[in-house]
């Protein structure tokens, strides 16, 4: 169990994630998640049915970090995604669901980037390793 400013944090949440992704801007943005870049003021990214806002979800990635075996998203387009690992990265173009591809995000030079549509409100999760 990890404490963030009062909140618990169980060990299940650090193996995978589910987040919603809010792009309010007119334009599309590339999210990091997540590193030290941060977010831009029109995006805001939040714990799919938890209350951790992305300080809370970077903070985990940087002290346990964030591990999965695949991408899913309810985005009903094609979402681009990279994911950088140290010096080298990997592009996806994802249609609802990556799978069998181990991700490990550590909230330095591992993590993903995602190309979120103008005005548009999606969920994003990084599948669980089972």
């Amino acid at each position: 169990m990890i404490k963030i400013e009062n909140k618990v944090i169980y060990p299940l949440m650090i193996n995978g994630f589910s987040i919603e992704i809010i792009n309010d801007s007119t334009n599309e943005v590339i999210i990091p998640l997540f590193n030290d870049a941060g977010l831009t003021e029109a995006v805001r990214v939040k714990a799919f049915n938890a209350d951790y806002d992305y300080e809370a979800l970077f903070t985990m990635a940087k002290t346990k970090g964030f591990a999965g075996n695949g991408l899913h998203t309810d985005y009903k387009g094609i979402l681009r995604v990279t994911y950088k690992m140290n010096n080298d990265e990997e592009q996806f173009h994802i249609k609802r669901m990556l799978t069998d591809k181990p991700i490990t995000i550590n909230g330095f030079s591992n993590y993903l980037t995602v190309t979120v549509p103008a005005n548009e409100c999606i969920i994003f999760q990084l599948l669980p390793n089972y």
